[in-house]
Formats: C-alpha cells, structure tokens, sequence
C-alpha cells in the first residue's frame, strides 16, 4: 500500500524535522533526492506538523515513554490511531500493535545492599549509594581489580581493558567517561557518548 503524507510523518517525525532548511522553514525538505512514488507524500510534510507530533511525543504527560508505564501506552495508541488514519493495513489481524511479552523486575529499595568484606572486617553500602539488583542474595569471593572507566573505544584509540586480566574477578569501574571537562577530548568533547553508559560498560566485560 502507497504511504502517504500522514504516514510518513508518523514514521519519520524527528529526520523530516531535522532536515528542515533553517527555523523558518515551512516545508521538510529532504537532502537527498525523493523516490518519484513517495514524493507527493512529501511535498505535503510541514515543519510545522512535525514539530507538533514531536513535541508530543516528548512531552512531560507522557512520562518518557519508558515500558509498562502510562505514558508508554499514550504513546502507542496515538501512533496506533495514526496508522489507521493514514489507511495502513493493520499487520497483526485487526491490530496495528505486535505483541511483545515483558517482564518487569523492580528492586526493593529496602532489601537492597552490598556487603564488602575484607581482611575480617565488613562495610554495608545501602540503596543510596548502589544501583542495580539481583532477584535473591549473591555471595561472590572473587579478586579486585581496577579498570579505570571500564571503556573499550578501539575507534577512539582508548581502551581501559587494554593489558588487564578481569576473568573471575571484580572489576572495579568509575561512572562516567574520561576527560568530561574538557572540550577537546575525543570523547565528543564535553559532551558524553555512548561509553558514557554503564549499559554499554557492563557488555564490555563479556566480550
């Protein structure tokens, strides 16, 4: 079926807005030449719908849009409705949601701690001062090892793992990436990217 203009709008709200030429812009205009089928479509994209659909869906009533939450659901069924206004045909039956099972695990605050125990002596830290969480207790007796940020960034000529052995040992890391302070360093200058992360910290240990 031909996408038309509310589609593409739909699909393609935050590039069509970044493509726009200039804050006065009043049409989206592509930097790359438009296939002839999907051009009619485009010429009727405004900056000014996007911006709406944009702002939206980045508002505060939507909560982030994270899983299982309100906002989340808002956000679905508006992209829902918005399929079917633009004539789409529903992939899944008379659905234009796939399901998708998820299950969601929420730490107790509470019960949540790390104990350290080293040379006869102990230190709790409570939820204030961790994050994360496992589902029952962990006792691990494992070596100490420090890695710096914990960062592998080959392609920016950085790896804190570079010479370290962490196999069956507690690896010891700072939040954050180096050199945040300064606008010259290669990690995006004073900006964070990607290895700023411990989502992408953690992965690193078990490649």
């Amino acid at each position: 079926m031909r996408m038309n203009a509310r589609a593409l709008r739909c699909c393609a709200v935050l590039p069509l807005l970044l493509s726009a030429s200039g804050s006065g812009a009043q049409t989206a205009r592509p930097t790359t030449a438009v296939p002839p089928r999907i051009a009619p479509g485009y010429r009727t994209i405004s900056e000014g719908d996007l911006r709406a659909d944009l702002t939206f869906l980045t508002s505060d009533p939507l909560q982030g849009r994270m899983s299982l939450e309100n906002g989340d659901a808002v956000a679905i069924e508006w992209i829902a409705s918005e399929f079917k206004k633009a004539g789409l045909k529903p992939a899944f039956g008379d659905s234009y949601i796939q399901p998708v099972p998820i299950v969601e695990y929420r730490a107790d605050a509470a019960q949540s701690s790390i104990v350290v125990r080293r040379r006869g002596g102990e230190q709790k830290f409570a939820w204030a001062d961790i994050s994360g969480g496992f589902k029952r207790p962990v006792d691990i007796t494992a070596p100490v090892v420090f890695a710096g940020f914990g960062v592998s960034a080959p392609e920016l000529g950085y790896d804190d793992y570079a010479g370290i052995d962490v196999k069956g040992k507690i690896v010891l890391v700072f939040e954050h990436e180096p050199e945040e302070t300064n606008p010259r360093s290669v990690f995006n200058g004073t900006g964070n990217t990607r290895h700023a992360t411990n989502r992408v910290k953690a992965p690193e240990l078990w490649t």
